[in-house]
């Protein structure tokens, strides 16, 4: 079973030092929808979301179907 998204996310810029403000000039989102995103109050963003998140932390990213 996949690891959940957020706390993935948490974990990640953790380990880089990246801040929500310099993840979103990375990926073009607002930091605020980025802080959604980790802390669960929203759905499950698109794979092209989920990909360039992925790319501006360094990761591949791995998409699963439902």
């Amino acid at each position: 079973m996949p690891a959940p998204l957020g706390p993935t996310i948490a974990r990640l810029m953790a380990e880089t030092g990246v801040t929500y403000r310099a993840l979103a000039e990375k990926t073009g989102l607002s930091a605020g929808y980025l802080n959604h995103i980790v802390h669960g109050n929203r759905r499950v963003p698109s794979t092209q979301v989920i990909t360039r998140i992925g790319k501006a932390l360094g990761v591949p990213t791995v998409v699963e179907g439902p």
